[in-house]
């Protein structure tokens, strides 16, 4: 059954839902107390089909517009050479051609990572995202930059895969229906489905827990990658995206130069490479409600924006004081961990103008003159900054303005909520440093799945039922030196 018919039915069966609600009302009138019995159970029925048919309505005309909109796209392509490629032999083209419009032809069922060549499947996977509904800009941005410092054929099989439309549709099915959303899908749905569970084994994705790996269009992993504004130190810092469990890279303090007389030997300058490697891991989200918020609602397509908003609050306590063994390592962690990295304050107990300019002051040259160079506090440490300036500048360089200056010493002033809040002895309250030496690492792919029923402390049944959600996240400092915090 294609979209269009099955909205047209749906339609069908909203329209006769509310003409009985109607007639019933035009027979008894609307005091409800005097209804028989029978008559007010069937108006509540009907009231409960029309909020879920409502929902379905509202899914499938946002299907079939982007059906549309595919349509449109492949016959803007007919009879256009510059939009076909050669070489890709898709199993469905001419000639050994593929239309760009379609990086998601149909193929070889479920064998995704072969059925093109490694070169084809990326190029096909940059369609992909250029021609991918519902991404943000943002999003096409960060899938385009991990094929381009990739440029691997799994990271393209899990891209084009996880893009598909029809992917989305047909995950759309199984969260609202597990045990029989399969059933409904179109030939192209089961397809798209079948290459996702395929590529989740080939990548060591899936698991013994199920569930259903997220279409990138709503995984929160994706949605995080434009959220600077809520989670500070997720938009100053470094940040890659990986399909693998950990990030492995290298680092060094690079090379030394000298000055060397006539026919002097040079010293031996090469330089010390050293392993980064940023561990991920596991964060969960569970959310849950009743039967009847489920068939009144359309919570389907708010929970990736729930669960995106969970994570950032999570993250935002964690890249400051996460522990880095079961959880992403903060900064304020890692650098209090670090002989050198810690200025004293003047004053044990306190905070005066005198630790503002001695933590500046202790960065390295390259750490103060960095292009994500910030301040970081809790806002309780910022108001005491304001405090500062008593008579305009008397104590700093520039004027403070209304609010939280969005500049301190010339460079950003951050809140981080996590931060401590009050100056004791021994608080970590004031940090000051390079954000880009500070390396998230997100593992795309977000699952979710669903626990059909809930049980009470008795072990009966609420008639509830709930969403879990986990996903893969680290984060390490890779070079504290580039920090100062301040030990009060």
């Amino acid at each position: 059954m294609s979209k269009s018919v099955a909205r047209d039915a749906v339609n069908g069966q909203l329209e006769a839902a509310l003409d009985e609600m109607k007639h019933i009302e035009d027979q008894w009138g609307t005091d409800r107390s005097a209804w028989p019995a029978g008559q007010a159970e069937r108006y509540d029925r009907m009231k409960v089909s029309a909020h879920r048919l409502t929902g379905e309505l509202e899914e499938l005309e946002s299907q079939v517009s982007r059906a549309d909109k595919l349509d449109q796209i492949r016959a803007a392509a007919q009879g256009r050479p510059d939009l076909v490629e050669g070489g890709f032999a898709a199993p469905d083209a001419d000639n050994g051609a593929r239309r760009r419009s379609d990086p998601w032809a149909p193929g070889k069922g479920d064998d995704v990572l072969r059925m093109d060549t490694p070169d084809g499947l990326v190029a096909r996977a940059r369609d992909a995202v250029e021609y991918a509904l519902g991404l943000s800009p943002s999003a096409r941005s960060m899938l385009t930059g991990i094929l381009d410092r990739d440029d691997l054929p799994e990271d393209a099989a899990f891209i084009l895969a996880t893009t598909s439309d029809q992917y989305r549709s047909a995950f759309e099915k199984v969260i609202r229906d597990p045990a029989r959303g399969h059933l409904l899908f179109s030939p192209a749905e089961q397809e798209a489905f079948a290459r996702v569970e395929s590529m989740r084994t080939a990548l060591s994705l899936a698991d013994a827990n199920g569930g259903f790996l997220m279409p990138l269009s709503l995984d929160p992993t994706v949605m995080l990658s434009n959220v600077g504004a809520t989670n500070p130190v997720r938009g100053l810092a470094r940040v890659v995206q990986t399909i693998t469990a950990d990030w492995n890279g290298v680092t060094s303090a690079g090379v030394t130069a000298e000055w060397l007389a006539e026919g002097a030997e040079a010293a031996d300058a090469s330089p010390t490479f050293a392993r980064a490697t940023v561990e991920t891991f596991k964060g969960a989200a569970y959310l849950y409600g009743s039967y009847e918020i489920f068939a009144d609602a359309n919570l389907i397509g708010q929970i990736p924006t729930l669960v995106a908003d969970a994570r950032a609050r999570q993250e935002a306590a964690a890249f400051i004081t996460g522990n880095g063994t079961t959880a992403p390592e903060g900064i304020v962690t890692a650098v209090s961990a670090t002989a050198g990295s810690t200025v004293t304050a003047t004053t044990r107990g306190s905070f005066g103008v005198p630790d503002l300019y001695n933590v500046w002051d202790a960065l390295t040259p390259r750490s103060r003159n960095g292009e994500r160079t910030a301040f970081l506090a809790n806002n309780s440490i910022l108001t005491k900054v304001r405090r500062f300036d008593t008579t305009g500048s008397a104590d700093l360089w520039v004027q403070l303005a209304d609010g939280t200056p969005p500049t301190l010493l010339g460079k950003p002033v951050h809140e981080a909520s996590a931060m401590t809040s009050a100056v004791t002895s021994g608080s970590r309250s004031f940090i000051a440093g390079d954000l880009s030496e500070y390396l998230i690492v997100d593992r795309l792919g977000t699952t979710l799945v669903e626990v059909p029923m809930v049980m009470g402390a008795s072990q009966r049944p609420t008639y509830q039922k709930g969403y879990a959600a986990y996903y893969r996240v680290g984060a390490k400092v890779i070079n504290p030196d580039a920090f100062r915090l301040l030990l009060a």
